[in-house]
């Protein structure tokens, strides 16, 4: 029974799609090793660092121990599990596959999770060497750039176009470098807090519309909707059931409310291509694909290509992201340096010779 205490602490709020993950590995685990299921996940509460996810495998194991079915032990923890685990759960225990449905779920619900995390991890180069070439440009302005105009004014020295050009934009950098970090740091600190004000599942929609790292956000949502729904398919769960809970797995208010106008579609006896057509998530070839399927009944195995073709798509995107930003990098520090040291070296030349006169 909940205790009072756990309707208001906030690490008992609705699992992350990666704890979701790591929760069903563990009782796949379980489940498969043959091991008691009660003591199993009270003995992983008691080691799981994650306070929230603690939370939920204790609860579990509370309702275990008391007698009750791991089906209706899920079904007890409410808003906190996502639907689509309780039915995964009871397709499992109707099959007598348990284990192998909630291990094949975790994989393909990592996928997201580590298509994104290698876009951050390839981008990371790249970033850093952005905002290094911008720091070191900025003191090379401010300092270096503006020392030498001094220098020249002093000497009387008329300088080349270029190397007025290069002054002219010293001094702005020199007027302008320091509000635009303060802006800089403004709108990082009001995303942080739109991010953490929104919804999970909007956010992942409204991250689809950022330039270049938007279509892989896309892409892998799809892929890790595919692969779920085909699970769910081969788990004999009705596709108007399927649908809804695989796009709600997902956590991203576009897919969601699609797949239930798409559920929708399906009752009323419409082809699952079709319905899926409608809400203009997936590209063309993904309703000739599953259209396809239909009329051969290999509906699953469609919807798993579907999913790998997603998700080397969204590696492909990741890898030209990445590949785009390091070249801009490199290029920009290149062509800087060359600008500056020509407009500097030219007028020391004159300079120098002139001393030397």
């Amino acid at each position: 029974m909940m205790k009072p205490s756990d309707s208001t602490n906030g690490s008992h709020g609705r699992l992350s799609s990666d704890e979701v993950a790591q929760l069903t590995g563990h009782i796949a685990s379980l489940t498969t090793a043959g091991l008691p299921l009660a003591s199993g996940v009270r003995a992983l509460g008691e080691e799981i660092p994650r306070r929230r996810l603690r939370a939920v495998l204790n609860r579990l194991a509370d309702q275990l121990e008391s007698g009750a079915s791991l089906e209706t032990a899920i079904e007890r923890q409410g808003e906190r599990l996502p639907p689509h685990l309780r039915g995964l759960v009871i397709a499992g225990t109707r099959s007598g596959k348990l284990g192998e449905v909630l291990g094949r779920f975790a994989g393909y619900a990592n996928i997201g999770v580590d298509l994104r995390r290698s876009l951050w991890v390839r981008l990371a180069y790249p970033v850093f060497t952005i905002a290094l070439s911008a720091a070191v440009f900025i003191f090379v302005c401010v300092v270096l750039v503006a020392g030498f105009s001094r220098i020249f004014q002093d000497f009387g020295l008329s300088v080349p176009l270029l190397t007025r050009i290069v002054f002219r934009v010293a001094e702005v950098v020199d007027r302008v470098w320091l509000p635009l970090l303060q802006g800089l740091i403004g709108l990082f600190a009001l995303g942080l807090i739109v991010s953490l004000v929104l919804r999970a599942d909007v956010r992942r929609s409204l991250a689809w519309v950022v330039p270049l790292i938007g279509p892989v956000w896309h892409l892998s949502d799809l892929a890790e909707f595919s692969h779920l729904l085909a699970l769910l398919v081969e788990s004999d769960v009705p596709l108007r059931e399927a649908l809804p809970m695989a796009g709600a797995a997902v956590r991203n208010s576009e897919i969601t409310s699609g797949t239930k106008l798409a559920s929708q579609e399906v009752s009323e006896g419409r082809s699952l291509a079709l319905a899926l057509t409608r809400p203009a998530l997936f590209p063309p070839g993904y309703a000739r694909i599953i259209g396809w399927a239909e009329k051969h009944r290999g509906l699953s195995e469609a919807l798993h290509i579907a999913g790998e073709m997603f998700e080397a798509q969204a590696r492909s995107q990741a890898s030209f992201v990445s590949t785009v930003c390091a070249i801009l990098a490199v290029w920009s520090i290149l062509c800087g340096i060359i600008v500056i040291v020509f407009a500097i070296f030219i007028p020391m030349i004159s300079l120098i010779s002139r001393l030397s006169g």
